[in-house]
């Protein structure tokens, strides 16, 4: 499984999950720590590529190199000017050995989980399941035709289909171009770049909910091993993957919308991580309202003031807004 393709793949596959999604996170929300703008990456930058995809289709321009990565460097050089700038003006969060000792168990413990997984399945063909057929034809004809909505043949009742979510698809085909490989070689090393950063998500939801460092710590190292992100590593579900990068950061942009915190700026996250989750699987968006449930719940009927309560219940209206719109957006450019 491990070859000199295999290690260009996954160079490859890092550069344009982390580079355009940071940039765009560092943008979009630029007082968050650097490490919650890092968690949220690989989702934000296929969701990048995915809706610039669908964008290009209704204007019929191919997908290609040269029509995307431009937009790609602006944006990755826009946020590395604005984080100089910000750091000239002395606009530097305030630096915590806990949290520093906190972030590298989180990133020690997805690294772990990733060399357990090649170690473990170095011999076996991977991954075990039929979905990654179908993510694999996608994103071959993607190479194909210059097209993020390709129609795939099915021979069986001599007709076919268009997958409308195809921003993981769509990336591997843009990395695949960029290494000089076929696109089917880039999707597991793109499953494997969301799982090394899995555990920065965790501890951001565990500092959320406990406001300790020890705690959160120990959530990224108490997960090593646990069904996600190994089940989807092994089954070859990275979309679901890569999606749900983007869940820690919508549960705690809705809490931050509830205490008033940054809301225009907050709000853009929301709409842009659900639009990404949409372009890519759409069930995260679901994923997120879930686990965030209780903390919502608790934020809304914490002891404070009807004032108090009033204005989180419109922060939580403001969320929900910004997350109907990503996903109405991504409908309406998709419609097919």
């Amino acid at each position: 499984m491990i070859s000199g393709d295999f290690v260009l793949a996954c160079g490859s596959a890092a550069g344009i999950l982390l580079l355009p999604g940071f940039a765009l996170a560092s943008l979009l929300v630029p007082k968050w720590k650097w490490w919650e703008r890092l968690a949220m990456a690989p989702g934000l930058s296929t969701g990048l590529v995915g809706v610039t995809g669908v964008f290009l289709h209704d204007l019929r321009i191919p997908f290609t190199p040269l029509s995307v990565l431009p937009l790609l460097a602006a944006i990755t050089l826009a946020g590395a000017v604005d984080q100089w700038r910000r750091h000239g003006q002395g606009d530097r969060p305030a630096r915590d050995s806990n949290e520093r000792i906190a972030v590298g168990l989180a990133l020690g413990a997805g690294l772990i989980t990733v060399a357990i997984f090649l170690f473990g399945l170095r011999h076996e063909p991977v991954p075990i399941y039929d979905d990654p057929a179908i993510h694999g034809a996608v994103a071959t004809a993607i190479q194909r035709t210059h097209d993020v909505l390709p129609v795939i043949p099915n021979p069986q009742t001599h007709t076919g289909f268009v997958r409308p979510r195809t921003a993981i698809e769509s990336t591997a085909a843009l990395a695949g171009w960029a290494a000089h490989l076929p696109a089917t070689g880039l999707l597991l090393p793109m499953g494997l770049v969301a799982a090394a950063l899995f555990g920065l998500g965790l501890m951001q939801v565990a500092r959320e909910w406990t406001d300790s460092w020890v705690t959160a710590a120990l959530a990224p190292v108490l997960a090593i091993g646990t069904a996600l992100p190994t089940w989807p590593l092994l089954f070859g579900e990275y979309p679901l993957l890569v999606d749900s990068t983007l869940v820690p950061c919508m549960i705690v942009g809705t809490l931050h919308l509830m205490r008033g915190q940054q809301t225009r700026r907050t709000g853009m996250l929301v709409f842009a991580a659900t639009a990404s989750i949409w372009i890519g699987h759409g069930l995260e968006a679901l994923t997120a309202a879930a686990v965030g449930a209780a903390l919502v719940t608790t934020a809304l009927l914490q002891p404070a003031g009807s004032r108090s309560r009033r204005a989180a219940a419109v922060g939580l209206l403001v969320a929900m807004a910004c997350a109907a719109a990503g996903a109405l957006m991504v409908t309406a450019l998709t419609h097919l």
